[in-house]
């Protein structure tokens, strides 16, 4: 069994955020400038990616996901300046973790990425 690959994130609160990737069958790429090589073909496929504070904690937010172009496995995840706003009320920073899964049009799940978001709190 492969690991799962880690990405990191920092949000900004009340900013809006995105995350653009490309999803091929060598894993998950951060930089979509470049065609890439065997992506994975994103054709009638649902990806889910929730943040929580823990693995089994209740979700606190779920990106919006996009499929900016199937065919070639790129996706942006995203969430608005009013979500960013949202996540943190007292604290300074806080952190979530999500995992993305992909559910392909064949049934078949796989779970693709593990993201540890830190959210810090705007000073403006």
């Amino acid at each position: 069994m492969a690991c799962t690959p880690t990405i990191t994130a920092c949000i900004t609160q009340g900013d809006d955020w995105y995350l653009d990737v490309t999803f091929t069958d060598d894993g998950v790429f951060d930089d979509v400038t470049q065609d890439p090589v065997n992506p994975k073909n994103l054709t009638g496929a649902s990806i889910v990616l929730t943040l929580k504070v823990d693995k089994d904690g209740a979700p606190v937010v779920a990106p919006t996901v996009s499929i900016t172009d199937a065919e070639l496995g790129r996706v942006r995840f995203s969430l608005t300046d009013v979500q960013t706003e949202a996540l943190i009320t007292t604290e300074d920073s806080r952190v979530l973790t999500g995992q993305c899964q992909i559910t392909f049009n064949d049934g078949t799940v796989q779970s693709m990425f593990i993201l540890i978001a830190t959210i810090h709190r705007s000073w403006n």
